[in-house]
């Protein structure tokens, strides 16, 4: 059963999306005649997310004890909803690194890169 991202801590703000480059997921094969064949490692091109999420004290504790306990220092993947141009859709997902914390007035600005599992 996958690790789900704690609904309390609410929604985030992604202000990063991209694709991994696609020649890196790709099998290039010599052929006896004519072109190379090129065929996909997969069918699920890692996508890269930045996101951002405003949590205030008690969120912050909330979110600080789910990367820590629950993904055991944010090496397990979760399910995470994010909004793209496809709508709201549910993602599998693990940090690429660690978050980043900012104090803004009584709010936190929590900023992560996550990389799609599938």
């Amino acid at each position: 059963m996958a690790i789900e991202f704690p609904t309390i801590l609410g929604s985030c703000l992604i202000k990063t999306f991209g694709y991994k480059d696609q020649n890196v997921d790709c099998v290039l094969t010599p052929m006896e005649s004519g072109a190379r064949r090129q065929r996909q490692r997969t069918k699920n091109i890692p996508t890269d997310f930045g996101v951002m999420f405003l949590f205030d004290e008690s969120q912050l504790s909330v979110f600080d004890y789910f990367n820590q306990v629950t993904l055991e220092s944010r090496t397990l993947e979760f399910e995470i909803t994010l909004k793209t141009g496809q709508g709201n859709a549910t993602h599998t997902v693990k940090y690429v690194s660690p978050e980043s914390i900012q104090k803004n007035g009584a709010k936190y600005e929590v900023s992560a890169q996550l990389e799609t599992i599938r």
